[in-house]
């Protein structure tokens, strides 16, 4: 193994460097981090100061790193005794292991004696032994939080005390079993980089454990492992699949038991971003202020140390492109985020397992939606049980297995009760069995379907399967006007409903619409319930609705005409936000297969009045406002998150002024802070208490199942209106104690705004849904999965998948043909297109080999990228590019981008258009392919002379200048050359000049006076008259095309251009002798016949033909 000298620390100079001079945003972070690991008493903080003295040398954090060990020596025996070690082995067995690290780091410091050393290393190896190993020994390979973090004790626990500060025959052991487990994880890492445990455990356990697992396992290795797979997923893949699911609230969705959390820990965002050498993972922290969050870190406090281990010791590279916010992970969810960043989607399809319903949810296809950084959707745990609404029946959830398993869950805990459970009455025992049924259904209602936004069959959303279902995502598509991922779940509901499809389709159209399509087909009929769960107000009068959050976003929610919405409100449910939910919801009976279509609109409901983020003092005091808090200094910056020195007091006070004129004095109704995890908060404006308008259940006495500090994961807003007047004006703001807790801003002054004004309506059938909003009509094809072809209105005819057709745009997606007033579009591949006021968007998705040809009035586009983009021609737009590789672009002939960035869009411009002189020629060929780039028409002169010269190579030159660039008036004069090459006698036969053409006797051959000009071949320059008048659509050279093909005297070139001419014109009069040829001894000619003659008869398109042509 190689040598360590600090556990998890690559080099510990390096990261003293780091932290001596930070850069930002770290400089901010490691302030905290020494404020914080210097607390007095150290409470919570107890993993900060061993790397604070590690970094620093200073006295103090020594001497709180010894007290923290002395203190973990004395209570380690009474481990033993907890509930947390005797069942959960891994909140106890992870924390020490990374106290292990930490005394690593502090062996050698002096700070603690030898005898102290010695018995803190064997309590240790006991505890981990004891409740990790052991514990390990009896479970079976599996890639869950608990094994690897059970496992990662045993290996870094026996291997600091096992090889590295001793020789432990124990601790030796526990290196090789957790060693050996780190492979069996890797193994059996979830598909898609998703451990299938929600959102919350995967980005708080998971991750980070998996984390600091593989920077361990890398560190005694020497071997890159992030990327390693052995399975269907990598560690990198579960990192990044961990930081790409924050939505646009700045939270977990609520994708689990848990709800819409907070992401609290960063310890893996930092190390992917050391890893990979990216910066937007850095970037997320900061963006939703993380740094400040005090949560634990797989059951321990110590988040704050990996963040700063393992923070980048070189600047990361801020060019690099993060990935996409808008996803597909096939085998778990899409996500969908406007461009705007103004709302986002996620539709979760993950995998949804048998047997008893719990953390991981029922929840097939279900969505969650934000906007303007509010949450509009419910899901998650209920804190109790609505039973008016969640009505499931036992006896419909469990079997006799069971009810045997809960038999002896209640022999057992009577033990733990003291009872003799043989003592217990048949009649007793059969009734609490039946109560613990009872109490797990209901404790399961919010697991099942009833409490998703997802189609309902029957009326039976308490219904589950006891067969383990994954389904399957595709059709992702992220244009500008248009972005859209697809999920099938039609397993699952074919096992419990004999549904045969079930498919929902999510749109994102032009930033402002969401279109919900859900395709369903079955056998027999049943009666399908469509529902979304909202936070509450919502209100719904026949096919339409409205809801209104308290932050004031609105969402507006259309159904065809015909559909009647219901409001059902759902107490205790979800236990996050309000702790209520409107459900809104129609039925429709449906017999065979049809849609339902449901269009969304968000709106922000909400303007900001004035920023008020700058410019606060701080002070520390009681229940009153302080003397002098307007006076002092404006010390705190409160755009993002508070990170300024902590204030010892009960209460700590911000304060400012602020002048209004009259409109802003008028308008201003809400204060509102971004975010506050405090356990007290309130404003008071000009010496007024303003009120919480949130009001949360966590906040009132009594609140049951919730945290003071869950209330404040989102914006906290306070009632001010008739409190501020025109002039100067005094806002305070109350806190209790930060003590590493946050409040975030921008802090804000906000009016309020009714809704959208205009109409929104939807009209579905026959696989077109079209939608007004207000003046604004969109025509959308939704999910045309298999291509067929389409005639749809204004004339546009295609086989895309989906198609977003508004009065200023079009967008494609899954294309390989279209037809519309605009340009005629054909692809060998199916691709995503979209023409807008901004240009045209080209995505060539996946695909590494594609050819796009793009006709419109100024002529043809043609795009081909195969590792390599090509694009000749002309654009009537300019072209945005979206690649899957990064690629050099050449724009005809010309490199334009030596390495285009991939999987985004990049505007590509053709090459400037420069003058050759005529002196500046080097070879024949020259003088026709540059013509010069002035006026037009003495560029054309130019090219005529050329076209007509004796000099054959000038010829050439000028004849593929017209044909690339599409010159039909030049087709007259290309078909008199060619009329004239026809009339010279014919060249001699190949045979003689062979080895002069191979080069065979000499480098550079010789002339031979029995031969006509050495190397002058005529089969050249009607090779490209040819060619040319092919791509012109020169259809008066068509007779031409069929005599050369008939007499068949020509060298192959020509041939082969004849035969491609006859192709790409669609001349059936020579499909007669392209049959022939068919069979022709030449194998360049005989292909080109035969691809020719398939272009023809219609078996292929014009794209596919070129590109299987491979022209350039």
């Amino acid at each position: 193994m190689p040598s360590v000298e600090h556990v998890l620390i690559e080099d510990v100079s390096a990261l003293r460097a780091k932290l001596a001079c930070p850069r930002p945003p770290l400089h901010r972070y490691w302030a905290n981090y020494l404020e914080l690991a210097a607390s007095d008493p150290i409470g919570e903080f107890q993993a900060l100061p061993p790397l604070a003295w590690l970094v620093t040398g200073d006295a103090k954090f020594g001497r709180a790193a010894r007290g923290v060990f002395l203190e973990l020596c004395e209570t380690l025996p009474l481990a033993d005794a907890s509930v947390e070690a005797q069942f959960h082995a891994y909140p106890v067995g992870a924390p020490v292991a990374r106290f292990a690290v930490f005394l690593d780091w502090l062996w050698d410091g002096g700070l603690l004696s030898a005898s102290e050393r010695a018995t803190l290393a064997g309590r240790m190896v006991e505890v981990v032994y004891t409740h990790c190993y052991l514990r390990l020994k009896g479970r079976l390979p599996a890639g869950d939080n608990q094994q690897s973090s059970m496992a990662f004790a045993c290996a870094v626990t026996g291997y600091i005390f096992g090889h590295k500060r001793g020789h432990a025959p124990a601790a030796r052991e526990m290196f090789r079993a957790g060693v050996s487990r780190y492979y069996g994880l890797l193994r059996r890492l979830g598909a898609g980089g998703w451990s299938g445990e929600g959102s919350t455990y995967h980005c708080q356990v998971v991750a980070p454990v998996l984390a600091l697992f593989t920077a361990f396992m890398e560190q005694i290795t020497g071997r890159d492992l992030l990327n390693l797979r052995l399975g269907e997923s990598s560690v990198g893949e579960t990192l990044t699949t961990a930081c790409s699911i924050v939505n646009g609230a700045g939270l977990l969705p609520g994708w689990d038991d848990y709800g819409n959390c907070a992401p609290q820990l960063k310890t893996h965002f930092v190390y992917l971003a050391r890893r990979t050498r990216e910066a937007w993972p850095l970037e997320e922290i900061v963006r939703h202020g993380m740094w400040s969050e005090n949560e634990i870190l797989a059951w321990y406090n110590d988040d704050k140390v990996w963040s700063a281990v393992f923070w980048p010791d070189a600047q990361p590279d801020v060019s690099a492109p993060r990935p996409p916010r808008s996803w597909l992970n096939p085998p778990v969810a899409g996500k969908l985020w406007a461009d705007s960043g103004t709302m986002d989607l996620l539709q979760m399809w993950d995998v949804m397992e048998g047997g008893r319903p719990g953390r991981a949810h029922l929840n097939p296809n279900s969505i969650e939606l934000c906007s303007f950084g509010a949450v509009h959707t419910s899901d998650g745990r209920a804190v109790g049980t609505d039973t008016a609404y969640f009505g499931t029946p036992p006896e419909r959830m469990f079997n006799a297995d069971d009810y045997r398993a809960f038999e002896n869950g209640v022999r057992f805990w009577a033990t733990q009760g003291g009872e003799n459970p043989d003592a217990i009455a048949p009649e007793e025992l059969r009734r609490r069995v039946e109560q613990a049924a009872l109490d797990h259904a209901r404790g399961c209602s919010s697991s099942l379907l009833d409490a998703h936004s997802v189609i309902v069959v029957d009326r039976e959303g308490y219904r589950f399967s006891r067969a383990t279902f994954t389904g399957g995502g595709s059709g992702r598509c992220d244009l500008p006007s248009l972005k859209a991922v697809r999920g099938d779940v039609s397993d699952l509901y074919r096992e419990l409903w004999g549904v045969t499809t079930m498919k929902r389709s999510s749109l994102l159209l032009g930033d402002r619409l969401v279109l919900l399509h859900d395709r369903i087909e079955a056998s027999s009929p049943h009666r399908y319930t469509w529902q979304l769960m909202l936070r509450p107000a919502v209100e719904a009068e026949g096919c339409r609705a409205r809801q209104r959050l308290r932050e004031g976003p609105v969402l507006d929610v259309a159904a065809p005409a015909g559909s009647v919405f219901h409001v059902t409100p759902i107490a205790q449910f979800a236990r996050y936000f309000e702790q209520r939910t409107h459900r809104l919801s129609f039925e429709r009976p449906i017999e065979g297969k049809d849609c339902l279509d449901v269009v969304l609109r968000p709106a922000p409901g909400r303007a900001v009045v004035r920023d008020i983020s700058a410019g606060w003092s701080v002070a520390g005091g009681a229940a009153e406002i302080p003397a002098g808090l307007f006076e002092g200094p404006p010390v705190a910056e409160l755009s993002g998150e508070y990170l300024g020195p902590a204030v010892a007091a009960e209460t700590v006070w911000l304060g400012r002024r602020v002048e209004l004129d009259a409109n802003e004095a008028r308008q201003s109704q809400r204060l509102t802070v971004m975010r506050a995890q405090v356990d007290r908060l309130e404003v008071f404006v000009n010496g007024v208490a303003a009120k919480d308008l949130f009001e949360h259940p966590s906040l009132q006495p009594g609140c049951r199942n919730v945290h003071k500090c869950d209330a404040r994961f989102w914006p906290t807003h306070f009632n001010v209106e008739g409190l501020l007047k025109v002039g100067a004006n005094r806002i305070a703001i109350a806190s209790s104690e930060f003590r590493g807790q946050v409040i975030a801003g921008p802090i804000q002054l906000l009016s309020i705004e009714e809704g959208p004004a205009e109409s929104l309506d939807i009209r579905a059938g026959d696989g077109l849904v079209e939608i007004h909003d207000g003046a604004t009509v969109w025509r959308v094809v939704p999910d045309n999965e298999g291509g067929a072809e389409l005639a749809l209105p204004e004339g546009l005819v295609t086989d895309a998948v989906r198609v977003a057709a508004a009065a200023d745009r079009l967008a494609l997606a899954g294309v390989r043909r279209c037809r519309c007033p605009q340009f005629e579009l054909e692809s060998s591949a199916a691709i995503a297109v979209e023409r807008n006021a901004a240009g045209l968007f080209v995505d060539v998705g996946g695909t590494r080999d594609v050819l796009l040809r793009l006709t419109t009035a100024d002529g043809v586009l043609q795009v081909r990228y195969n590792g390599v983009a090509s694009v000749d021609g002309r654009s009537p737009w300019p072209l945005h590019l979206r690649l899957p590789d990064e690629a050099a672009v050449f724009w005809d002939g010309d490199c334009v981008s030596e390495n285009l960035p991939a999987d985004r869009f990049v505007a590509v411009t053709p090459p400037a258009p420069a003058a050759c002189p005529r002196g500046a020629t080097l070879c024949r060929y020259d003088a026709g392919l540059a013509p010069g780039a002035d006026e037009s028409e003495a560029r054309r002169a130019r090219l005529r002379t050329a076209l007509r010269s004796a000099e054959w190579r000038e010829a050439v030159g000028a004849v593929q200048a017209v044909g690339m660039a599409r010159e039909t008036w030049a087709a007259p004069l290309l078909i008199e050359r060619f009329e004239d090459e026809e009339r010279q006698d014919i060249y001699p036969g190949i045979k003689g000049n062979w080895p002069f053409a191979k080069m065979k006797t000499t480098f550079y051959g010789w002339a031979d006076p029995a031969f006509p000009e050495p190397g002058k071949r005529r089969f050249r320059l009607k090779a490209v008259l040819l060619e040319a008048l092919g791509r012109l659509g020169a259809h008066e050279a068509a007779g031409l095309v069929v005599r050369t093909l008939e007499r068949g005297a020509d060298f192959y070139p020509a041939l082969v251009q004849a035969c491609l001419a006859a192709g790409r014109l669609e001349l059936t009069e020579a499909l007669p002798v392209l049959d022939r040829y068919a069979v022709y001894p030449e194998i360049n000619a005989r292909r080109a016949s035969v691809l020719a003659a398939r272009r023809i008869r219609g078996e292929i398109s014009g794209t596919e033909f070129e590109d299987q042509v491979g022209a350039f």
